[in-house]
């Protein structure tokens, strides 16, 4: 489960509107991104993915890995820290 936003160790940079822009173009619900993440056997449930879409939680480094899994991308993608194109 992610930690609360009162944490010290909540990452500063994690953006959780760019979750839910990856989320809805990839075309999953809050339940199907659930689903998709238990099949990597890491737990993120539909109230917990909401929390990280709305930035009072953010997901642990396991969770992280699987939603990059899951949309194929890296970490920075979901970063508030500007993104350089190459």
């Amino acid at each position: 489960m992610g930690r609360p936003a009162n944490d010290p160790g909540l990452s500063k940079d994690w953006n959780g509107s760019a979750l839910r822009a990856q989320r809805q173009l990839a075309g999953y619900t809050l339940e199907g991104l659930s689903a998709a993440i238990a099949l990597r056997e890491v737990s993120a449930g539909k109230s917990t993915l909401h929390r990280w879409e709305n930035n009072h939680n953010a997901p642990n480094p396991e969770q992280l890995a699987a939603l990059c899994d899951v949309f194929a991308c890296r970490p920075a993608v979901f970063s508030k820290a500007p993104q350089l194109r190459r």
